[in-house]
């Protein structure tokens, strides 16, 4: 009234109509009270005590999600045991139409003018006995919806009861978060609260605390920085909204948080204005010190546009030279092809980065992006001045030969401990299909091919032929062809007896089995041939790998497109290197992607894990006493995955492998 201006705040324009509302009451009763209306700092002694009483009166009220009052009630908890609250003038007497007894007098019923005057008390009570812990618990266990999300109307009054309160308490709003546990309140109500109480320092070191963000909250090896180290903690989530920004950028600043890890779901909010909370963001994450895990990911079908892009390049900029950064990851889900030049500016911030100005600590990048060719070049040739970054994480690459073969210079070019290629494509979709032909076979070829194979089994013998039979000679499609069929088109089966542990040969009359044909095709083992497996990018890249000069120790290839030649490169791989100890071939839906694999351990000495898990391969007994056989051979292995796997044992002979 005086100063002619009403407060935008929530918690201020309160404050300022109750300061209104008793101004008149006692005004009106002849009391003198100058002060301003907005000078909120003090209220009568009296009138201060009266509005706590009935805040008392209200929260229980609010609690059983009720707004009326009755005579009484208000009697029993102001002081005196009058009425005089209800001459402040934020209460209206309700009509009431119940019937008269003379004998019992009919009670009043008040309501406040706005239910929000209801909940203002209710926090204006429990800000005056905050210092009290025992009272301040209980009074917040028993909120509705506290321990949940706020969705009904009860809960509604809940979270704006927090708001005043955080509010009335400013600085010292960490007594009330001190109540809380992590599992009370969702992140976004958290930030809200702190924003409504001031990031103080120990406002912001409590709210660390429920976040899991403050010193001793995470175990060591959060989100598998340092694998091996610790059981796998989920990273916190941080969302482009302003609320969210703001948050996390007064934790990141805070000298509480020891956070190893975050992860930014960069998406904006429709009518949301975050770059300026964006900016204030990345550059507390860049002076903070504990985060060691980065990770920017985007929603299915979020379409960035050049703006957003040019953006994220910069903060790309800002977030790689981070003191004590160890692992970042940049995860943008594309759902159309050809979307390679809209983030050329984001791969140009990468490769300047990675180049000259990455932290010395960084060892981990995973770049899950529509990546083209001269784009996986460049990134490439980037890394190649980069020595710290041994562990290198590149999905779903769909470039083709040339950008595998980038990948392959890379690794004959630096030495790298683990590369993950999950996903990827050996050729472009246009790429012309190499002279062998199709990967998957016709039934002519099928049906030639089976002919032409049991034709070569009745004729030679594997003890006395002289003939050199590699897998890799094979038609496209045999093997994929051979584990489809059903059970009676596959070829004859006869029971297997012996099987000789130093080689991969039966006795004579048993040539016309699975296990035959299995060893003719097997014998001696599996090897790749360049003239058919060049025109595909992984044979560069496992032929590198074969190289002695060679450091890589894990390869991770589980849902790449493999062909027959594809699976003969990587099990001659397997045969030869020295350096390999875990491969990861998950998601097979032939036996051809990974039987050269397996036998391909009967010569190898490095390899301790191998994850061939699958939902769709079953294996017969031909092929079962063959990997037997390689397993025998094989003294490194310790962790042999098959997860899913199906197993058609048939034979008796099989038992005793």
């Amino acid at each position: 009234e005086d100063c002619g201006c009403i407060p935008t705040d929530t918690l201020d324009l309160h404050q300022a109509l109750f300061k209104c509302l008793i101004r008149r009451s006692l005004m009106k009763r002849g009391d003198v009270f100058t002060l301003c209306v907005n000078n909120a700092s003090d209220l009568p002694g009296h009138c201060k005590k009266l509005l706590a009483e009935f805040g008392k009166l209200a929260l229980a009220c609010i609690k059983e999600d009720r707004f009326i009052y009755t005579d009484g009630e208000i009697r029993a908890h102001c002081r005196g045991g009058g009425l005089e609250v209800t001459e402040l003038g934020f209460l209206v007497r309700g009509l009431n139409f119940s019937k008269y007894h003379v004998n019992k007098k009919r009670p009043d019923f008040y309501t406040p003018l706005n239910r929000s005057f209801a909940e203002f008390l209710a926090a204006y009570y429990i800000s005056s006995v905050v210092h009290y812990a025992n009272i301040l618990r209980r009074e917040l266990e028993d909120l509705p919806g506290l321990a949940g999300n706020f969705n009904g109307s009860s809960d509604s009054s809940t979270q704006l009861i927090l708001r005043f309160l955080m509010g009335l308490l400013g600085r010292k709003g960490h007594l009330v978060f001190n109540q809380f546990s992590p599992l009370d309140i969702p992140t976004r109500t958290l930030f809200m609260l702190l924003q409504a109480a001031g990031p103080s320092e120990a406002n912001v070191s409590a709210v660390s605390r429920l976040l899991g963000a403050s010193t001793g909250s995470w175990p060591t090896g959060l989100g598998r920085v340092n694998p091996g180290s610790g059981p796998k903690v989920p990273i916190p989530l941080v969302h482009t909204s302003p609320l969210e920004l703001e948050g996390w950028a007064s934790v990141l600043k805070s000298d509480a948080c020891s956070l190893e890890a975050l992860e930014l779901v960069f998406q904006f909010d429709k009518g949301a204005d975050c770059e300026e909370l964006l900016d204030v963001f990345f550059a507390a994450l860049s002076a903070n010190e504990s985060v060691r895990l980065v990770r920017i990911s985007s929603l299915l079908g979020h379409e960035f546009t050049s703006t957003e892009v040019e953006r994220l390049a910069v903060y790309v900029k800002t977030t790689l030279p981070k003191t004590r950064l160890h692992t970042f990851e940049l995860v943008i889900t594309c759902l159309e092809d050809g979307t390679h030049d809209r983030f050329q500016c984001l791969v140009d911030a990468l490769a300047e980065s990675v180049e000259h100005a990455a932290s010395p600590s960084l060892n981990k990048l995973v770049l899950d992006l529509n990546l083209s060719t001269l784009q996986v070049a460049q990134l490439c040739e980037a890394l190649e001045k980069a020595p710290q970054i041994t562990v290198l994480h590149l999905p779903h690459l769909g470039c083709g030969r040339d950008g595998l073969r980038a990948i392959a210079t890379l690794i004959r070019a630096r030495p790298l401990v683990a590369l993950n290629l999950a996903g990827s494509w050996g050729m472009r979709r246009d790429d012309p299909p190499s002279s062998s032909g199709s990967g998957s076979g016709s039934s002519g070829v099928v049906s030639s091919g089976l002919s032409t194979l049991q034709h070569t089994v009745k004729t030679s013998s594997p003890k006395t032929s002289t003939t050199n039979y590699y897998f890799s000679s094979l038609p496209r499609g045999m093997m994929g062809a051979y584990s489809s069929l059903s059970r009676p088109a596959t070829l004859p089966r006869q029971p297997l007896h012996q099987l000789v542990l130093d080689g991969y040969s039966t006795t004579d009359h048993k040539r016309n089995s699975d296990s035959i044909l299995f060893q003719r095709l097997f014998h001696p083992l599996p090897t790749c041939d360049p003239a058919l497996h060049s025109s595909s990018g992984f044979h560069d890249v496992f032929e590198s790998i074969r190289d002695p000069l060679c450091k890589l120790r894990s390869l991770n290839v589980s849902k790449c497109l493999l062909d027959v030649e594809d699976a003969l490169c990587l099990g001659e791989t397997v045969r030869k290197s020295r350096c390999l100890d875990a491969l990861r071939l998950e998601g097979g839906t032939k036996l051809a992607e990974v039987l050269p694999i397996l036998l391909g351990l009967a010569d190898n000495s490095s390899l301790q894990l191998l994850d061939l898990g699958s939902q769709r391969l079953t294996l017969e007994d031909g092929p079962t006493q063959l990997v037997c056989q390689a397993l025998i051979k094989n003294s490194s292995l310790r962790l042999l995955s098959l997860e899913g796997w199906s197993f058609r044992i048939e034979e008796e002979g099989s038992l005793p492998v």
